[in-house]
């Protein structure tokens, strides 16, 4: 191989230059120049063998117009009979014939001064006079007629030969004043020109064919060719080209004028025949260069060998040891000068070999104790803020060159800069102290990271600052975590006094909502007072609902508990949704097949639904679009150890999307705060997002929210499946009263309570008994030997709370019936099981329809 600036470079470049190139550039220059002129031969000698067979075609047509014209000349047919005319015509057409004994002309005919037939004479049929025809109007009378010449017609093919045919038309004059007395029309047979074609000599594949002024075929040894009507591209002068033939030829055109008309001689001889004999000349001239530049390689080898091999050896010893291969030794064998270089070469490299060693030693020992490091260690340089070093953990990959810290971790083309993403870099140049900072990374398409970065400068020999290592913690999850822990116990404490208010609240309402409604049953909507109790009906309604938001923020609210179908709960409460929302937004449902089922209060599910699709709708003022959506996934440990209270398992996703202005990361921290809300004051509760929260809290279940602004919203909601669980029907309530004859023993320690249920179903035929406190209750129950039907109880009291009055009356009064109620559900509800399967429970505040419902639902 050559060398650069080598002796083997100073050998070969004159040997090259001065002789191998110069004979390379003589031998193609000798083949063109011969091949150029070989070609220019062939085609000149193609074209003298097209103008020689133009030449023959157009002898051989006019030779047949100087017959007619002197014809003409020896017979004076104007003074002649008709009989004595077609005499002659007759007599003349046989008398000419080819080269095989046939007859040139098909018809004679001879036309007066006005174009009329008066005799013809046909080597194929008798003419009649009748069969004369009105030739006035044709061009082998109009032309002649008009300029007095010879006039020659366009080659036509014969309707039953085949044949091709000409007709020439001459006028017949007066022999002393030279008038035109007629016209003789000669229809000429061509065949001969076929004969003529066929028997030209072109190469051994060449052909000859003639076409018209058009370039249409009329002439050519295979008579299929003129019967398909084709086409030739006739050239103006000889080319090479694709002809008929179909391969690349020589192609050369003749024009020949006959009276009027115009034929086009072409011959075409493929070019793999017309250059044969050169393409032979060029490989063997090709063949003797070659071996003439072998034989000049073989020379310039041998001396190259000679004087340049050892040297060479040598740098390739060289080179093998600067690439790592240690064992590679120069020979020292030669008694020269190169010998002695070998020797001081090899004392050269074991001296090398054990530097490399040394220094590789401790390579190694700084790679280890950085790898060993968990966390991303990297080292910047403070002039470009490019990554000169960093281990496995950074998870930077192929370092180069331009890899500065900023686009890496942040995907930016500047350095960080602000209170939010303090440089540690630019704090170290500033002080020249370590440094630890905290802000957030980006790196490729994952999640940003809260990231802690210890920074320490490295100084040159001058103690400036030349580079700094940066040594980062991963603080995500925990930042999370603490987030969450504060947000839990933030709810928490909120949670205990809105539960405590929520109670009492629901015994005063559970008497407004009660009397109102049944006072609304016994007016009639004519009355004056109907508008007045519908009012304050409507007021306590929305207390009531407050209330619910509340225990449901608090988490203290006690749950119908079902196993329900996610899919069936969207399905059916998918009109009130579209009603909701409004005709500017658009809602639209995608429910995975075969998902599984929850268990949970479909109410309170509804209401997590209802809420999100309202926010939805609030977040789109304009219009757009609500996708509500159901999947089943699976939550692996790793996502579940970012994410407090929520385990791994199976998983069934309610998902809410809009698409809407999206979420600012300020507001997105408050979003489930109670209370908080960026409506207009008197436009909402800041409640709604904070009672979803506590619903799928208490479902043990997971609420995420990702959002970017100008690109929407979604909300995703992880409900745990319920498997090997048969849903249960959703049937919603009745809402007129419903009558009964049963007796139901009440028990409420509120007076306004037991006043209401009394007055509500005491009318409509039910025996009613009524205990403010447990231990009358069960005196009522034991002692007065009376069948008690339903026991409708309060869950707290203050001796003994409901589960314990049910389980000391049912031993007493079998088949019982029981019915829970409470307006707020302390620890002893939700955390210690009052609520287990078949254990039925009614929250406060009470509403007659929903009352009797309930009741007439469980007795029959």
């Amino acid at each position: 191989m050559l060398i650069k600036n080598s002796i083997r470079t100073w050998l070969l470049a004159p040997f090259i230059g001065l002789f191998l190139l110069p004979l390379m550039a003589t031998a193609v220059f000798l083949s063109l120049k011969n091949y150029m002129y070989e070609k220019e031969n062939i085609i000149r000698q193609q074209q003298v063998i097209t103008v020689m067979a133009s030449e023959n075609i157009s002898d051989y047509l006019h030779e047949q117009s100087r017959l007619v014209t002197a014809m003409l000349h020896t017979n004076y047919l104007p003074g002649m009979t008709l009989a004595e005319k077609k005499d002659v015509l007759s007599r003349f057409q046989a008398s000419v014939k080819d080269k095989k004994n046939m007859d040139i002309y098909n018809s004679i005919s001879l036309l007066d001064e006005k174009g009329m037939e008066i005799v013809r004479s046909s080597r194929t049929q008798l003419v009649g006079q009748d069969q004369l025809l009105d030739m006035s109007q044709t061009p082998e009378f109009k032309v002649p007629a008009s300029n007095g010449t010879t006039h020659f017609g366009r080659i036509v093919y014969n309707d039953v030969t085949g044949e091709p045919y000409i007709k020439i038309s001459v006028p017949v004059k007066d022999l002393w004043t030279f008038e035109v007395k007629g016209f003789l029309v000669a229809e000429i047979n061509l065949r001969e020109l076929w004969q003529m074609v066929a028997v030209m000599d072109i190469g051994r594949t060449g052909i000859v064919y003639v076409t018209d002024q058009e370039g249409r075929v009329i002439v050519h040894k295979n008579r299929s060719v003129i019967h398909r009507g084709t086409y030739a591209q006739i050239p103006g002068d000889p080319t090479i080209t694709k002809g008929l033939l179909g391969v690349s030829a020589i192609i050369a055109a003749q024009k020949v004028n006959i009276g009027d008309q115009v034929l086009v001689i072409v011959t075409e001889l493929p070019t793999e025949e017309a250059f044969k004999s050169i393409n032979i000349s060029l490989v063997i001239s090709g063949v003797f260069f070659l071996f003439m530049l072998l034989g000049s390689l073989v020379l310039g080898y041998v001396v190259v060998r000679l004087i340049v091999k050892p040297i060479e050896e040598l740098v390739e010893t060289a080179k093998s040891i600067s690439n790592g291969d240690f064992s590679k030794q120069a020979d020292p064998r030669r008694m020269d000068e190169v010998g002695e270089l070998a020797m001081a070469f090899n004392t050269m490299t074991g001296k090398l070999v054990k530097s490399i060693k040394d220094l590789k030693q401790e390579k190694d020992f700084v790679k280890n104790v950085i790898e060993s490091l968990s966390h991303p260690f990297y080292v910047i340089d403070v002039k470009d803020y490019t990554i000169k070093l960093a281990n496995s953990a950074a998870k930077f990959g192929a370092l180069h060159g331009e890899s500065t810290c900023h686009a890496l971790t942040h995907n930016s083309d500047t350095p960080c800069t602000g209170f939010d993403h303090p440089c540690p870099v630019a704090e170290i140049l500033k002080t020249k102290e370590p440094v630890a900072v905290e802000h957030v990374h980006h790196v490729a398409e994952a999640e940003p990271s809260i990231i802690e970065i210890y920074g320490y400068p490295v100084f040159d020999e001058h103690g400036e600052v030349k580079q700094v290592i940066e040594y980062n913690i991963d603080v995500t999850e925990k930042r999370n975590l603490e987030n969450q822990l504060h947000q839990s116990q933030k709810l928490e404490s909120i949670g205990v006094l809105t539960g405590g208010v929520a109670h009492d609240f629901n015994n005063l309402l559970t008497t407004i909502i009660g009397y109102t409604q049944l006072l609304l049953m016994k007016i009639s909507e004519d009355s004056p007072e109907h508008e007045a109790i519908e009012a304050t009906y409507d007021a306590a309604l929305k207390a009531a609902e407050l209330t619910r938001q509340l225990l449901a923020f608090s988490r203290k609210q006690v749950m119908d508990m079902k196993v329900i179908s996610l899919n069936d709960l969207v399905k059916n409460i998918s009109r009130i949704l579209e009603r909701l929302i409004g005709e500017k937004v658009t809602i639209r449902t995608t429910l995975r097949d075969n998902i599984g089922n929850i268990k949970a209060d479909p109410g309170q599910v509804e209401q997590v639904l209802m809420n999100l699709v309202v926010n939805a709708r609030d977040a789109m003022p304009d219009g757009g679009t609500v996708y509500v959506e159901t999947d089943t996934v699976e939550l692996d440990e790793e996502y579940c150890r970012g994410h407090a209270n929520i385990s791994p398992g199976s998983y069934i996703l309610l998902s809410v999307t809009d698409t809407g202005a999206g979420i600012s990361p300020e507001i997105k921290e408050k979003i489930f705060d109670p209370f908080f809300t960026t409506k207009k004051k008197g436009e909402g509760t800041g409640l709604g997002l904070s009672t979803v929260y506590g619903i799928v809290s208490q479902l043990k279940g997971h609420i995420y929210v990702y959002s970017e602004q100008g690109s929407g919203t979604t909300f995703k909601i992880y409900f745990p499946e319920e498997k090997d669980s048969v849903a249960e029907k959703l049937v919603k309530p009745k809402k007129a009263i419903q009558p009964g004859t049963e007796t139901i023993l009440v028990v409420d320690d509120e007076e306004s309570i037991l006043r209401l249920v009394y007055d509500t179903l005491q009318p409509i035929g039910y025996t009613v008994l009524t205990a403010s406190r447990a231990e009358e209750a069960l005196n009522i129950a034991t002692k007065q030997g009376r069948k008690i039907d339903m026991l409708l109880t309060d869950v707290i009291m203050t001796t003994m709370n409901g589960r314990e009055l049910a389980e000391e009356i049912e031993p007493h009064q079998p088949g019982i019936v029981v019915l829970f109620m409470s307006g707020y559900t302390d620890n002893i509800i939700a955390q210690e099981g009052i609520l287990k399967q078949g254990v039925h429970f009614l929250p406060k505040p009470l509403v007659p329809t929903v009352l009797t419902s309930k009741i007439r639902s469980l007795l029959d």
